[in-house]
């Protein structure tokens, strides 16, 4: 499988394929179409392109069963929101997380728990071992 992060660079319908993946592996087209039909109704036809596209991309795999193939997420749900963060950092903030939490934190109202929920990552965070951090450039993007 290819992982550069180019491969787990997709777009809104890509991204909506792939959470029914993520929660349904090896669901027919069929069943995709089903369960996005509810928020985005779908030809067939656009969904098996879809799929094809990301699996010329090693995103996702089909594997014949019976007469219709069946679908699975070859890339971690992390892994693609990961690298959505990365490019998100580099491309508004300059590479700078701390700028990317404060935007964060503005723009959005937390509740207390979530806020609670917040502090609680932070402390788990600063309590790892600074070799299972990963950072990038030293700016800031140790996770």
């Amino acid at each position: 499988m290819n992982d550069s992060s180019s491969n787990l660079e997709l777009t809104d319908l890509q991204m909506s394929v792939m959470r029914v993946l993520w929660a349904q592996p090896g669901a027919s087209v069929q069943e995709i179409q089903k369960t996005l039909g509810r928020s985005r109704p779908l030809a067939i036809s656009t969904l098996t392109t879809v799929l094809t596209r990301l699996a010329e991309r090693d995103v996702v795999a089909r594997e014949k069963v019976g007469r219709q193939y069946r679908w699975r997420a070859l890339v971690a749900e992390h892994d693609v929101t990961g690298a959505l963060i990365d490019e998100l950092t580099e491309r508004a903030f300059q590479g700078d997380a701390t700028a990317l939490v404060s935007a964060l934190l503005s723009h959005r109202e937390l509740a207390p728990d979530d806020l609670a929920r917040v502090r609680e990552l932070l402390d788990e965070h600063e309590a790892k071992p600074k070799k299972a951090r990963r950072s990038k450039r030293g700016r800031g993007k140790a996770r």
